[in-house]
């Protein structure tokens, strides 16, 4: 016996933050995508969120062809680059250099 249940209906997910939000659209730009390989992820950036839907102090790209990816430091709310260079992952402590700039 087969049983079925009600259709499901698609759930989107509602924006909370400025992060969430685009994430989302990263997200529905790579879906539009034809064809997604590696490179992709370097030109449509995808931001790093926190549960709150702001962004996390550090972003970084994806890693590559076995290498790291560069990170740098960001505003929490805004997701605004802060001063400083391109850093291996483990070397960027971003949280102390974001409440530098937030004091």
């Amino acid at each position: 016996m087969k049983v079925i249940g009600a259709p499901r209906e698609e759930v989107r997910p509602v924006p909370q933050g400025a992060c969430q939000s685009e994430l989302h659209r990263a997200l529905e730009r790579l879906a539009a995508s034809q064809s997604r390989t590696h490179e992709d992820l370097y030109i449509i950036p995808i931001p790093n969120c926190d549960r709150n839907g702001n962004f996390h102090p550090k972003q970084c790209h994806p890693a590559l062809d076995g290498q790291r990816g560069k990170c740098w430091c960001v505003d929490r709310k805004t997701g605004v680059k802060l001063p400083g260079g391109l850093e291996p992952k483990e070397e960027l402590d971003c949280h102390q250099l974001a409440d530098s700039f937030n004091e």
